[in-house]
Formats: C-alpha cells, sequence, structure tokens
C-alpha cells in the first residue's frame, strides 16, 4: 500500500514540477511578449490579464500549430520539398496558427486589446523562435 502511495506522489510530484516549468515559460513570453505588443496598440488591465491572453492563446491554438509542425515536416520527409522551403512553410503555417489563437483569444477577453499589427508580429517571433529550435534537433 505504502508503495503504490509513493508512485502515485512522485507522479503528482512530477507533473506539478512540469506544469510549474511549463507555466513560467508562458508568463516570461507573456511579459516579453506584451511589452512588444504594448509598443503597437496593445492595451490590458493588468499583468494577470496580459498572462491570462498568452496562456489562453497557447492553449486555443496548440492544435493548428501541431499540425503546423507536422506538414513541413510530411513534406520534407516525402520529398516533396526541400528542408529550406520546409522550415518557410513551417515558419509561415506557425505564424498563422499562434496569429489565429491570439484573435480569438483578443475577441473574448475584453480585459485585453490587440492590434493586427501587433498580433503578427509576436507571432512572426514566435514562429521564428520555435523554427530555431526545431533546427537544432
Amino acid at each position: 500500500m505504502k508503495e503504490k502511495c509513493k508512485k502515485c506522489l512522485a507522479a503528482v510530484l512530477g507533473y506539478g514540477i512540469v506544469l510549474l516549468g511549463a507555466m513560467a515559460i508562458i508568463f516570461v513570453i507573456s511579459l516579453l511578449g506584451g511589452s512588444l505588443m504594448g509598443l503597437m496598440g496593445f492595451r490590458y488591465e493588468s499583468v494577470g490579464s496580459v498572462f491570462l491572453f498568452f496562456l489562453l492563446a497557447t492553449a486555443v491554438s496548440l492544435p493548428a500549430s501541431l499540425l503546423a509542425q507536422a506538414i513541413p515536416a510530411a513534406c520534407f520527409r516525402r520529398g516533396w520539398m526541400p528542408c529550406l522551403q520546409a522550415k518557410i512553410f513551417y515558419v509561415i503555417l506557425d505564424m498563422l496558427a499562434t496569429a489565429l489563437g491570439m484573435l480569438l483569444v483578443d475577441r473574448c477577453m475584453s480585459s485585453v486589446s490587440a492590434s493586427g499589427p501587433a498580433i503578427a508580429v509576436v507571432s512572426l517571433l514566435l514562429a521564428l523562435l520555435s523554427a530555431k529550435e526545431t533546427r537544432e534537433k
């Protein structure tokens, strides 16, 4: 019985640490992204609303972002496009997925107001950063 409780506690602790790490990363991205978007007309009521905006935008755009990652990789592996073209295709798809998620969340949240150019610039920067990350793998 004690072994079962230890395994369960270890699993909960592990998932908790991973969740806290993910939240910390999203918090840093929301602070930097919110600051950059603020230069281009992004308005918000509090830092918490910026964090919630980026958290919800990440959750909403996750399925489309996964597709944006899988489609260019599959096209490259099948030989339908060269590596550079697949990377450019990935950046475009990921930018569109992130921008769509941000637009949807912006429409639903009254505590934030994001302009189109602000969303486009931050989406492009996030897509370029994630493209660099996939290149290193």
